[in-house]
């Protein structure tokens, strides 16, 4: 019912808008655009709905449908521009035009002070698709009174990382529908009705959130992010443009501040899994004590299952912990807890075995970007699964294509577990299995990329891998190079650098070996 409600919605707004561009019905006629003010208007919901609006508590049930359909026009018009600027301050044309600003969207910059949730009872939350609302107390940006009366604003959801009932102040930029306006003193100054906030924190948070969000990324869309699965199309949620997002702010960031701060995020991350490995060893402890006791078949299934998961948290404990020893990130956390770790920043040193040149159609600030598969040194832990890196540039002269091994440096930010299908053909008989895009599925635009695969096997093996997002990657063999000044280079002889250049790549072959036994033979990590 809910569905059939929306798509009856969508196309009666659509009909209206035609006929708002041919008829001088419409108010934004003479201007020449159609407002929000008008789609709300074709969807009947007139000023006097919306001023009648208070409280969540104190819904009815009319109030209730009024809010959720202002809700559903904001979803569907998302691209519809604002007829006003973006505001730090109260407007001054909502006292003297508050019958002509209500029903129009104002993109408001500030604060938010205190979170509260309503809780849908289940007859509402089957009806609208939703468990709770949230109510949230805005304040704007240039304003250094706290004695001001806020704007109560109006959710349907709220970025996952605020506690409810926090009072700490968190930066914002609301797009939203002015609903009503009081030059009365009251509990509120005006209400506000948004489908989602924009936020730009200042801590509490994973370091590549904090660095995105400091470079104009609106953080908040992390949370449309879904794991373990395919990358979503637009219908179903905004995780293709917070993908856009991030590579965007990427751009704008100094190579060497990425590199800086995911070098000191790999100690940071370390002394975090070192105060927990003991409760997780004990944990681990306790579960296998409960399954040994078990008699019962289905109960010790269950806690078998338990034990291997608390298993996995104490290797992976164990491995972070001896990669940051190597002064590296494991990659095991973004495997294990996708959704802790989005927006948290990872530095290791791998091989590349793929780069290909991804075009992003439609995105004028992201033209393109450099899909690279990357094997750790941990991969053989993790079923030789590579680590796949969005770079926004190549160095100059990195070798192109689907056969390539260069050693490679990665600093990135966590985006989400990609799910994708395995390639198993002649090239990989050896025992590598050949990651690759998903050709029966999406890329990370979530443009189709169905296509016929010659080398595709009957049985395709689905798995998952993590995607990391970045500028660059450091190309290791031609670093080494830069390091020496030029003068000594031109006192060297043409054998000499030749034996320079073997003898590195001897060292890094040797490198990677080592870190390999480094790893205990039977060592595994459940996924």
């Amino acid at each position: 019912m809910r569905h059939r409600q929306q798509l009856f919605g969508t196309i009666f707004c659509a009909v209206g808008l035609c006929l708002a561009f041919t008829t001088d019905s419409c108010r934004g006629q003479a201007s020449g655009e159609t407002t929000f003010r008008d789609i709300l208007a074709l969807s009947r919901l007139t000023s006097s709905k919306l001023t009648g609006l208070d409280a969540v508590a104190t819904f009815s049930d009319k109030q209730r449908a009024v809010f959720f359909q202002v809700v559903d026009r904001l979803k569907q018009f998302r691209r519809l521009p604002s007829r006003f600027p973006e505001a730090a301050s109260m407007p001054d044309h909502w006292l003297s035009s508050r019958d002509e600003v209500v029903g129009e969207i104002f993109h408001l910059r500030g604060y938010i002070t205190l979170v509260e949730t309503v809780v849908l009872d289940e007859k509402q939350s089957l009806i609208h698709g939703v468990n709770q609302i949230y109510e949230s107390r805005f304040i704007f940006a240039s304003d250094s009174d706290t004695e001001q009366i806020p704007i109560l604003l109006l959710s349907t959801k709220v970025p996952k990382r605020w506690q409810p009932a926090d009072s700490n102040p968190e930066p914002v930029v609301v797009r939203g529908v002015l609903a009503s306006v009081t030059d009365e003193r009251s509990d509120r100054l005006a209400l506000l009705i948004a489908d989602h906030i924009g936020w730009f924190p200042a801590g509490g948070t994973p370091t590549g959130q904090l660095l995105l969000a400091r470079h104009g990324m609106d953080v908040g869309l992390l949370d449309e992010v879904q794991h373990n699965q395919p990358f979503v199309p637009a219908s179903v949620s905004r995780e293709g443009e917070a993908f856009y997002d991030a590579l965007k702010a990427l751009r704008q960031i100094e190579q060497k501040e990425i590199l800086k701060l995911a070098k000191e995020n790999v100690t940071r991350v370390a002394e975090q899994w070192k105060q927990q490995r003991e409760q997780l060893a004990a944990d681990l402890a306790a579960k296998r004590t409960q399954l040994k006791q078990s008699t019962d078949e289905n109960e010790r299934k269950r806690l078998a299952q338990i034990a291997r998961l608390a298993q996995s948290r104490r290797d992976m404990a164990i491995t972070v912990a001896r990669q940051a020893k190597n002064k590296q990130s494991s990659v095991a956390p973004m495997l294990l807890q996708p959704s802790k770790e989005v927006g948290e920043l990872f530095y290791f040193d791998g091989t590349a075995r793929r780069a290909i040149w991804i075009d992003s159609e439609g995105q004028a600030d992201v033209p393109g970007y450099y899909e690279i598969e990357v094997y750790t040194a941990e991969a053989r832990l993790l079923d030789d699964r590579p680590m796949v890196c969005c770079m926004t540039r190549l160095p100059e002269g990195f070798p192109v294509g689907d056969e390539i091994r260069e050693p490679v440096r990665i600093a990135g930010i966590f985006f989400k577990s990609w799910r994708y299908r395995a390639r198993d053909d002649l090239r990989n008989q050896g025992g590598r299995n050949q990651g690759g895009r998903d050709q029966g599925g999406r890329d990370q635009g979530g443009r189709d990329q169905s296509g016929p695969d010659q080398g595709q096997t009957s049985q395709p093996r689905w798995l998952y891998t993590p995607v990391l997002l970045g500028k660059q990657p450091i190309w290791l063999t031609t670093s080494s190079k830069q390091t020496e000044g030029w003068a000594v280079w031109a006192g060297v002889s043409f054998l000499l650098v030749l034996a320079v250049l073997w003898g590195s790549m001897i060292w890094l072959s040797g490198s990677d070996r080592r870190a390999h036994r480094s790893l205990r033979r039977d060592e595994k990590i459940e996924l």
